[in-house]
């Protein structure tokens, strides 16, 4: 998949309601939701500057290895992984 610009406008529950994911490359208000559930989840200490990077995607797989409802660990936030993560927001 290639990477979209996400604007500051967007949730994260919406993309994933439409079908979308959220990963590396991804900028805005989906993905600062994502950061702040992460580190939220686990204390990753992520910047929540709504940039998807290599540090967000890290922490990510981190999340998704460590979490047992979670089946793929791709580094991608789908709607396995915001079923769980949207309860840390």
């Amino acid at each position: 998949m290639t990477p979209q610009f996400v604007d500051w406008s967007t949730s994260a529950s919406t993309i994933i309601a439409r079908g979308g994911v959220i990963q590396k490359g991804d900028q805005g208000l989906s993905v600062r939701q994502v950061q702040i559930a992460l580190n939220n989840y686990g204390h990753y200490g992520l910047s929540t500057d709504g940039i998807f990077g290599t540090a967000t995607e890290n922490a990510v797989r981190q999340f998704q290895f460590a979490d047992p409802n979670i089946v793929q660990v791709d580094g991608i936030v789908g709607s396995e992984s915001w079923n769980v993560l949207q309860n840390y927001l």
